[in-house]
């Protein structure tokens, strides 16, 4: 079946969308799947991480295990919105733009729940400096990479194509 790009005067063939629709970028099926695995493989660790706090009542060095538990909570929202942003991408549901703004907040709350509660006493019950630097350090790139990925998203989405593919309009 060949698919059949319709013209007009003096306009450019290749920048029209053809008749039945929009077409499909390769680029957005691999980020969501790129997303979907990072997502996937972060829930399953999120989920081991909160059962092992919930059944061995652990408490670390100035962190209560309701501290613990909280934030375990919260990373493993912060992975379900990750899958939920991915499978977006990869449908190409219109509903991509609410879900990554929902994602990024979730996200820089669980950021910052870590930066303000966890990170500060896991690092002043390291045992060296060296150790303390590798929790900030260990900390940042994370946290980086999370804001990245969802301000990298919301550029992509409000590009043209994006929003001619996802029907944004």
């Amino acid at each position: 079946m060949t698919q059949e790009i319709y013209t007009t005067p003096d306009s450019d063939v290749n920048e029209q969308i053809p008749a039945n629709g929009p077409t499909k970028r390769t680029s957005t099926t691999a980020f969501g799947w790129v997303l979907l695995v990072m997502g996937g493989l972060g829930l399953i660790l999120a989920i081991a991480g909160l059962l092992m706090i919930l059944q061995m009542d652990f408490e670390m060095e100035g962190l209560s295990s309701l501290l613990l538990t909280s934030d375990a909570i919260l990373s493993t929202l912060s992975k379900i919105g990750l899958i939920a942003v991915a499978l977006g991408l990869i449908m190409r549901k219109p509903w991509i733009a609410n879900a990554a703004k929902a994602g990024l907040v979730v996200s820089t709350i669980d950021t910052l729940f870590k930066a303000i509660l966890i990170i500060p006493t896991q690092a002043s019950g390291a045992v060296n400096e060296a150790a303390t630097m590798g929790v900030y350090i260990g900390f940042y790139l994370v946290a980086g990479i999370s804001l990245a990925i969802y301000i990298g998203l919301m550029f992509y989405i409000r590009s043209e194509p994006s929003r001619r593919e996802f029907q944004l309009d």
